[in-house]
């Protein structure tokens, strides 16, 4: 979406006055901008229409302000946010650090002077991160910030780089403050940073500009030679280590490419760590860490949350009948139609076999899991079509547990849910049944 003019701003508040005010300071800046009431509508509506600002509060309901961040930069890389709440307490430490998507922060509540001043700075930010990614896309250049206080080092580094590739775009930092300024107006792809500068030290500098850009290529050049310390460093997030009396352009183009294939192979464990293969869900492992966090995030909140366990009805009669290949086909049309019944930020996983599951978080009322269940029962009751034409008509039981009434931890919320999905099973199949300390509840049965 590179390339894309400024367009909206959009705020995500349930707060009627707030949105008067809103409206107020944006008749003459954007009169076109939007107001959701929550992370999940502004996503749904982000997907349809990019907006350019994204003011969102730090203590969302059902999502955490970085776990939204992270969703609109997937739809639209360029978006700018302002971040608003009562306290910037603990905005400028963790994951918000130097986040070069942050024009900045408004308490509430709002100066409205304040508010359009930060509106007109994010505009600026989001149309100066769109040209600068347009003009590297239109030259196909490589971008590398070299963060480096020495003036002689730093035209070494200059002219290694040139020579190795004439096209780079470089920019330039003599501080760590320097660096995560201009990392803050531009996406580098890749970035070679002294050890020692005025400002930080040692792995505090591999830190903070890992915190400050995550997705870049970091590669240390530094006079200090220690095998242990260039092994630390790349334990921290760190690509290569090379030291300053061995940088030629013929060593640095070789060390920036082993750096950025190493970071893509990176990338692609990852990925493969938490993904399933074939239905592109979270897998087990992955499932774990988010609904670990997003369940923590609701304990701190005192929100109610819930596990759904889904399981295919005789699935392994499809395999036999059809071959496992349309086995695939179906269980790829199962997790699509699980994530259009699921909330954009409620965490769907393929377990294995013909086994999901999901967290949906922020209940207002516990039946608001069981709706959501039925909503997917139904969408996977739908006729399947299969590729060569053929149809099959698919049910799904289902087992639900309520955190913390069924279980105080993600492990026994699990074993809860996969107790009443059994349970479900064996009265009659496609049905929702949620989990009861002391006796069966009655299934949610369907005509």
């Amino acid at each position: 979406m590179a390339g894309v003019a400024f367009s909206q701003c959009l705020l995500i508040d349930s707060d009627p006055n707030t949105k008067v005010q809103f409206g107020s300071v944006l008749n003459d800046i954007c009169p076109s901008s939007v107001v959701a009431d929550s992370a999940g509508a502004a996503l749904d509506l982000a997907k349809i229409h990019p907006y350019s600002v994204v003011i969102i509060d730090l203590y969302l309901e059902g999502m955490d302000a970085g776990t939204a961040m992270d969703a609109f930069r997937a739809i639209h890389e360029d978006t700018v946010f302002i971040l608003t709440g009562a306290s910037a307490s603990g905005l400028f430490t963790g994951r918000f650090e130097n986040n070069a998507s942050i024009a900045g922060f408004i308490a509430k509540p709002w100066d409205l002077h304040d508010l359009a001043s930060k509106i007109s700075l994010a505009k600026d930010l989001y149309e100066k991160r769109v040209a600068r990614h347009a003009a590297l896309q239109q030259g196909g250049e490589r971008s590398v910030l070299v963060v480096e206080d020495n003036p002689a080092d730093r035209m070494l580094l200059q002219r290694a780089l040139l020579l190795g590739d004439p096209h780079l775009h470089i920019g330039m930092a003599g501080t760590l403050a320097d660096a995560c300024a201009a990392l803050h107006d531009f996406a580098y792809d890749v970035i070679i940073t002294d050890l020692s500068l005025p400002d930080a030290c040692g792995s505090d500098t591999v830190l903070r500009l890992r915190a400050t850009s995550p997705n870049a290529v970091l590669i240390v050049s530094s006079s200090i030679e220690d095998e242990a310390l260039s092994l630390q460093l790349i334990q921290m997030g760190a690509q290569d280590c090379i030291p300053k009396n061995a940088i030629t352009a013929e060593h640095l183009v070789r060390a920036l490419a082993f750096a950025c294939e190493r970071k893509r192979f990176e990338a692609r464990l990852i990925n493969m760590a938490y993904h399933d293969p074939l239905t592109g869900l979270a897998n087990r492992a992955g499932w774990n860490v988010h609904a670990a966090d997003a369940l923590e995030r609701g304990v701190r909140r005192g929100e109610r949350a819930a596990a759904i366990m889904i399981d295919i009805d005789e699935f392994k009669s499809i395999n036999d009948k059809y071959g496992h290949h349309v086995g695939d086909e179906v269980l790829q049309e199962v997790a699509r139609r699980l994530m259009r019944a699921f909330r954009p930020y409620d965490i769907v996983a393929r377990f294995g076999g013909d086994e999901f599951t999901a967290l949906v978080t922020d209940l207002g009322h516990d039946a608001d899991a069981s709706v959501i269940a039925a909503r997917a029962r139904e969408l996977l009751g739908s006729i399947f079509v299969l590729r060569d034409g053929r149809t099959l008509q698919l049910s799904a039981s289902f087992g639900i547990a309520i955190f913390p009434d069924h279980g105080d931890t993600l492990l026994h919320l699990l074993d809860a849910a996969d107790d009443a999905m059994y349970r479900s099973k064996h009265m009659g199949k496609n049905c929702v049944m949620t989990a009861t300390h002391d006796k069966l509840k009655a299934p949610h049965t369907y005509a």
